[in-house]
């Protein structure tokens, strides 16, 4: 599996790397720059730091963006979103690197005007995976935990609020004042990531719908699918349908 996500990733990214047709880049350092990079993401994947994995997904797309031609950027784009997008994260290690760099990648894709027919067909695949990625984690009409920025000692214990708990002799009020800690923090992480994912939800959510319309406004079925992936709510399919119609009555025009 390792093997085989690995050969995908650089059969992308070797496409995007390659001198000459139509990929250029200004200095040759820095193609010998991104393919290091490159081959090096999926062995920090494997190697469990997640958080340096995305920091260098991170540094990819800011390569993709400042020295791909406008005919490469999309295929180095959509390869390195679709990787994103297969990991299963862990929040605590991440917090919200994965979603900076996932949107970046989105709007890379939707803003880019010159992709081919085919291109944007795989572009409204992957929006839709990611949009619905978002809204699976996405908790509707999340309220904040509450959190603190120190959390006192238990009743009883001599000692300040965000003292080391090493200082707390009692091992049971240590241990009840680490998982107070521990609780805490999982509340901070916890609102910050929902922040991001309602956040994220609303830009894109209506961004995606139109980008959809427009690509798959003669494929139905496939539309179909798409809406499916990406959880559109009823009201949304709604309007989707009814934008269709605006599309196809603009494409006809009156009679």
């Amino acid at each position: 599996m390792f093997c085989s996500r690995k050969m995908l990733l650089w059969a992308g990214l070797a496409a995007l790397l390659a001198k000459g047709g139509d990929v250029s880049f200004g200095r040759d350092k820095e193609s010998v720059m991104l393919e290091n990079k490159a081959s090096q993401i999926e062995d920090l994947w494997k190697a469990g730091k997640q958080h340096e994995y995305y920091l260098k997904a991170a540094d990819i797309v800011r390569d993709i963006t400042t020295n791909s031609t406008t005919k490469s950027l999309n295929r180095g784009a959509a390869t390195l979103f679709a990787d994103v997008l297969s990991r299963e994260t862990n929040a605590h290690e991440i917090h919200s690197d994965d979603l900076d760099v996932t949107r970046r990648l989105a709007w890379l894709l939707i803003s880019n005007n010159h992709a081919s027919i085919e291109e944007c067909q795989t572009n409204a695949r992957l929006l839709c995976r990611y949009l619905g990625k978002i809204r699976n984690e996405r908790i509707p009409n999340f309220k904040p935990k509450p959190v603190v920025a120190n959390v006192a000692p238990p009743a009883g214990v001599p000692g300040m609020a965000g003292m080391d708990p090493a200082a707390i002799t009692n091992p049971t009020a240590r241990a009840e004042y680490e998982a107070s800690v521990r609780a805490n923090q999982n509340n901070s992480l916890l609102n910050s990531r929902q922040s991001a994912l309602e956040k994220t939800n609303k830009e894109m959510g209506k961004v995606i719908m139109v980008y959809l319309v427009r690509t798959f406004v003669s494929s139905p079925d496939i539309l179909r699918k798409c809406m499916i992936e990406a959880k559109f709510s009823d009201s949304e399919q709604r309007e989707v349908l009814t934008r269709i119609a605006g599309e196809k009555g603009t494409e006809t025009g009156p009679r």
